[in-house]
């Protein structure tokens, strides 16, 4: 068995607490070249490095843990709602998710499985009601991206058997494929729109790797370290003399192997500074999207279940409980945009600081009512985009002067703080 051939083997296992999330169906891991119609939109946010995993049994505190006494007890259940709390999208079937944000605000680009079992890209005028069918092929097409000149989108397909990273126009038609051969995932476009960086299974070694392609010469990408999901900082040269950075999540290699979220500053032949941002032991910290400034990144924090294995497993997400948090771009401050019953994950930023995620709110009819189990099939699977404001809670961090983790609605709520670890005499890991 080939490295990579393991490294597919485990992350099935490995994702299996996962498809608690969701019975929609879209890519599951990059497990298999077609996904089953059961997985999880999220479940290949949180794909474990290739190795050996056994989940093991961890009480949940909140999610249907809470929902099951608040219902043994009468209890009124509240969720944390965000400011500013707007439903994007609602699919009557399937699901819409992996949200992207033209640099104008006018446009969201997403992945939807609301018309069939596998995933399309879908384009819609942010606050309309009427949604464009971009792709339209047998396969999955998820994880879209826009360039900064609102003129092209780069995702994710596996419709020539491996998901490889495509490119096509805002307005749709024939994509052209920039990648083959490999398990190529997450395209985000560089501050100028010259390059992607994009994450892949390393053939041999198993892990996820990250590189760079110039879109005028596509076929010779560069590796600058390991990693999965990368995003450029939208605004050009916040990184060390002029170069761009890039957030992105690793696991760590020894011990708590959770995920972390990263930062590295990259140019062409010039890759340095990886910084650990945010970290936690009770969570996995998935999914960074920058702010519009470079000031902030926003992500999902799953709650873990600890797995058995060797120092490269990871922890899974337990079901009904992610939630988008922001921590500086420093990691000195870290604040809860959402809480409470509600998942929210797949987190990116807007104009005019808003951030737009992936929500079951809205199932059954209202924003703060008990959740139906995850994975039932009587749950629906009915994920939907939202957007909610940050700038509360960002305001009544600053006006603390301290790093708080305030919840939604701006409330001060108690939590650890883990300070950036910057590792700049260390070049990215091999």
């Amino acid at each position: 068995m080939t490295g990579r051939d393991a490294a597919r083997a485990n992350l099935t296992r490995a994702l299996a607490p996962l498809l608690l999330l969701a019975a929609a169906g879209t890519l599951a891991g990059c497990v298999d070249t077609r996904v089953s119609s059961q997985a999880s939109p999220a479940a290949e946010h949180i794909a474990a490095e290739g190795t050996e995993a056994t989940p093991t049994v961890k009480a949940e505190v909140g999610g249907p843990a809470r929902a099951a006494a608040a219902e043994a007890t009468s209890e009124l259940l509240i969720d944390d709602t965000p400011e500013g709390l707007v439903q994007i999208t609602k699919p009557s079937d399937g699901s819409d998710f992996d949200p992207a944000i033209s640099r104008d605000g006018k446009f969201i680009v997403f992945a939807s499985t609301q018309h069939r079992r596998t995933a399309d890209i879908y384009i819609k005028p942010v606050g309309s009601a009427a949604i464009t069918q971009l792709t339209q092929d047998p396969g999955n097409d998820v994880m879209p991206t826009i360039s900064p000149d609102g003129q092209k989108i780069a995702f994710c397909s596996d419709r020539g058997g491996t998901y490889g990273i495509y490119l096509m126009s805002m307005r749709g038609g024939q994509p052209v494929q920039l990648t083959s051969g490999n398990t190529d995932l997450h395209p985000s476009f560089s501050p100028d729109g010259s390059h992607l960086v994009f994450s892949r299974l390393g053939e041999a070694s198993g892990r996820w790797e990250l590189w760079v392609l110039d879109l005028k010469r596509p076929t010779t990408p560069e590796f600058i370290g390991h990693g999965m999901f990368p995003e450029f900082c939208p605004t050009a040269g916040t990184g060390a003399g002029g170069t761009d950075k890039i957030a992105y999540q690793k696991a760590r290699q020894r011990g708590d192997s959770a995920f972390s979220i990263w930062t590295i500053d990259y140019k062409p032949g010039n890759i340095g500074n990886p910084t650990q941002v945010v970290s936690a032991t009770d969570s996995a910290a998935i999914n960074p999207t920058w702010s519009p400034d470079g000031n902030w990144i926003a992500y999902t924090a799953a709650p873990i279940t600890r797995m058995r294995g060797d120092s490269q497993s990871a922890g899974g997400m337990s079901g009904g409980s992610g939630q988008i948090r922001i921590s500086s771009a420093d990691g000195s401050t870290r604040i809860d945009l959402t809480g409470g019953l509600r998942q929210a994950f797949m987190p990116t930023w807007g104009p005019e600081n808003r951030i737009f995620f992936v929500s079951d709110r809205g199932i059954g009819g209202a924003t703060n009512a008990r959740p139906q189990a995850w994975g039932s099939t009587s749950s629906g699977g009915n994920m939907g985009i939202w957007s909610a404001s940050p700038d509360k809670a960002l305001a009544a961090a600053s006006a603390s002067g301290t790093t708080p983790m305030t919840g939604g609605a701006g409330a001060p709520r108690g939590g650890t703080m883990t300070d950036a670890q910057p590792n700049q005499a260390q070049p990215p890991e091999q």
